[in-house]
């Protein structure tokens, strides 16, 4: 009968053997560290580059947004850009410089 992982755990620190648990979690721990397990855990590195200036996040319209019910109304569906005077244009949006 095979014993399970928690039992081996048991039986050994029973025994004084803590040096084979010591080994056994820092092999475990050193293969996560270089298979990049614990990089940026919970963060999103783009955020980051943003917050501390590494990165200029930019933010632009891909369409244009009418500026009253009638412009809605006149607009032909199948022309994206065929508004008179629309509120905010094509590409109108914000960017942060350096």
């Amino acid at each position: 009968m095979a014993l399970r992982p928690a039992r081996i755990l048991f039986r050994l620190i029973a025994r004084g053997k803590m040096a084979i648990i010591d080994a056994s979690a820092r092999r475990i721990l050193k293969t996560m560290f270089q298979l990049g397990v614990f990089e940026n855990p919970y963060v999103d590195p783009a955020l980051l580059d943003v917050i501390f200036g590494k990165a200029s996040p930019v933010g632009k319209l891909p369409f244009d947004i009418p500026a009253d019910m009638p412009s809605v109304v006149s607009r032909a569906a199948d022309l994206p850009f065929d508004m008179n005077d629309p509120l905010f244009k094509f590409g109108f949006g914000l960017t942060y410089g350096r």
